[in-house]
């Protein structure tokens, strides 16, 4: 993929569905605060590495909004991205430091999926698609 100023954004994975339609999947989430926080044995200091993961995971939603994957191939994709955290408990952990999360990746049109919810997901759109045909 190559954008307008030439820059080469690259989607992890590209789920190819009926009808040439495509949904993104964007799984480059730092987990990095994440596992500082699960090695901390102070209390005060597992919660600022947690409310660092919930503010890395925030900064990468703001960052996915900024790329226009769907037009970058020819609005065949699903308008929305889903970005995959890797584990449920880094996820959940996120959720509850910032609970508005969720809302704030659909305003910008990012999903927030891990690996229970993925293929829900997938399969709803490729649903929708199908009886859309």
């Amino acid at each position: 993929l190559q954008d307008e100023e030439g820059r080469r954004p690259r989607p992890d994975v590209l789920v190819h569905l009926p009808g040439e339609r495509l949904v993104i999947i964007d799984a480059k989430v730092s987990l990095s605060a994440y596992e500082r926080a699960l090695r901390q044995d102070d209390e005060a200091q597992r919660q600022r590495e947690l409310g660092e993961h919930a503010a890395s995971l925030r900064r990468h939603i703001d960052e996915l909004a900024g790329r226009d994957y769907s037009q970058l191939v020819g609005g065949r994709a699903l308008e929305m991205v889903l970005l995959f955290v890797p584990l449920e408990s880094a996820l959940a952990a996120a959720l509850a430091q910032d609970p508005a999360l969720p809302g704030r990746a659909l305003e910008r049109q990012v999903a927030l999926v891990s690996p229970m919810s993925l293929m829900v997901a997938l399969r709803a759109v490729a649903q929708v698609w199908q009886q859309e045909q």
